[in-house]
């Protein structure tokens, strides 16, 4: 979740992103929203890279939901994210736009936090919910596995011992 602050100007020729303005205010719309929140944030580590959504708390409300295609890195070792804006029908949007911030007000500019909407089912088959990545711990050897075993033909040695397709 990105925090409430204030909206301040910025030189667009000296921001990274080209932004105008950085912070919320009243009166933004969605892709204004989105162009202030998306970044330029410290966010070290791997964690940030795994989330596939971002809610923006403008006055303690959650105001555009954004889809994370990817973060990058931006001058001054910081990052920003790159995505789309989601609309009414999405999940996401409907879960949270418009409601109460779900972690309340933080004072970190960056949050995370546990959405019923993060489970869905490991990757590999098996029916089991996960909330972070794509499988189970250990589950994506198991997806590579029997990815592997399906499309390998068997192979076996006939009575001439010549190696021939079974």
């Amino acid at each position: 979740m990105l925090a409430d602050y204030g909206a301040r100007p910025l030189d667009p020729n000296s921001d990274p992103l080209q932004r105008s303005q950085t912070g919320w205010s009243n009166g933004l719309s969605d892709q204004q929203l989105y162009e202030v929140a998306r970044g330029v944030w410290v966010m070290p580590g791997s964690r940030v890279e795994r989330e596939r959504f971002a809610v923006v708390n403008g006055g303690g409300i959650i105001r555009p939901a954004m889809e994370i295609d990817r973060v990058v890195d931006v001058p001054g070792g910081r990052r920003s994210f790159e995505g789309c804006i989601l609309g009414p029908g999405h999940p996401v949007y409907d879960h949270y736009v418009g409601k109460p911030a779900p972690n309340g007000v933080q004072q970190n500019p960056i949050t995370y936090f546990t959405s019923p909407l993060d489970n869905r089912k490991c990757n590999c088959g098996c029916g089991k919910l996960i909330e972070r990545g794509d499988f189970l711990p250990g589950h994506d050897q198991r997806a590579i596995h029997e990815e592997t075993v399906l499309r390998v033909p068997a192979i076996c040695v006939t009575e001439s011992s010549c190696f021939s397709p079974c």
